[in-house]
């Protein structure tokens, strides 16, 4: 990933491969099945992607920290990243082998054409990355797919290629949301009552950080004391709900203070701070420095590595 663009990343800033296909700057498809990518991990400030991304893993291992979670992928994973998701980090193994396409929002509706389906992804992702395991079977599908939709995008004599797109790309989706049914009834009998609770809490942290900083919100959205809440976080995750809220707004505030795109006064109000001061304190306790020493910090360090 080009660490020049460490905001609000589109598909345009995206590295150019010798596999990677773009149709109409909303598209793009990538795989290294055939070889090995030059820069396979990235460990540096967050970044937000703003474009959704589908991730299918045939052979190997890696791991990405979007969001604040850690998702681990196998042989037979789908991870399925929505915009705007922000990415801290990335390793792909050597054996990694994996596909990906990524989609801008504004093209969804003409792609994503089916309302069921429209409607079931909605519902289902939110905010939130999904991985799913699937079964051999279904990857295999899937990845056949993937290979009609690159010889559709290579095609130029195609007069209705939007068409045969959305096509590949609902089959793909409905094969996925098969084997995520499937997965999400054995995980919601295995998940005990506290992992269940987390998972709520950080879900509605995730959608809702910017407004609500408190846990008593949390802990009324979920009709439970707040100190249940705490002790069961706490007890489960090893930090304590006030932390994750913490964790989230901070995470934010980084990405949009390295974008330069953001006065300290426009961030304060996105993250619904009463004024840039009392952001500045929030995020020197956190952080352990002004918004501004960090930024200026980030600035001196992108500058050496472009110097390099």
């Amino acid at each position: 990933m080009d660490k020049k663009n460490t905001f609000e990343v589109t598909l345009s800033m995206m590295p150019d491969t010798i596999t990677k296909l773009s149709y109409a700057n909303f598209f793009h498809l990538d795989d290294n099945f055939e070889h090995t990518w030059h820069r396979a991990s990235y460990d540096g400030e967050p970044v937000k992607l703003m474009f959704a991304t589908l991730l299918f893993c045939t052979e190997g291992s890696g791991i990405l920290r979007i969001n604040l979670q850690d998702y681990r992928m196998q042989p037979n994973d789908i991870l399925i990243i929505p915009p705007g998701s922000i990415v801290e980090r990335f390793h792909l193994g050597d054996d990694m082998k994996i596909g990906f396409i990524n989609i801008t929002g504004k093209s969804d509706q003409n792609f994503m054409s089916n309302g069921n389906i429209q409607l079931y992804m909605a519902s289902v992702i939110k905010n939130d990355p999904m991985l799913v395991h699937c079964r051999p079977q279904t990857m295999e599908q899937l990845v056949k797919i993937y290979h009609m939709l690159r010889s559709v995008v290579s095609d130029d004599q195609l007069t209705f290629k939007d068409n045969l797109i959305s096509y590949f790309l609902q089959a793909m989706v409905t094969y996925w949301m098969n084997d995520y049914e499937n997965n999400n009834r054995e995980q919601q009998v295995q998940l005990t009552r506290n992992e269940q609770i987390l998972s709520e809490f950080i879900n509605l942290v995730r959608n809702n950080y910017k407004e609500h900083r408190e846990v008593n919100f949390y802990a009324n959205q979920m009709c439970i004391t707040p100190k249940y809440l705490g002790v069961v976080v706490t007890h489960t995750s090893g930090k304590r709900p006030i932390e994750w809220i913490r964790d989230f707004v901070i995470l934010d505030a980084k990405a949009m203070i390295i974008s330069r795109n953001y006065t300290m006064q426009q961030i304060s109000e996105i993250l619904n701070f009463a004024n840039p001061s009392f952001f500045g304190k929030y995020f020197k306790e956190a952080v352990g420095c002004s918004p501004g020493t960090y930024a200026s910090k980030n600035k001196k360090r992108r500058a050496e590595e472009n110097a390099e």
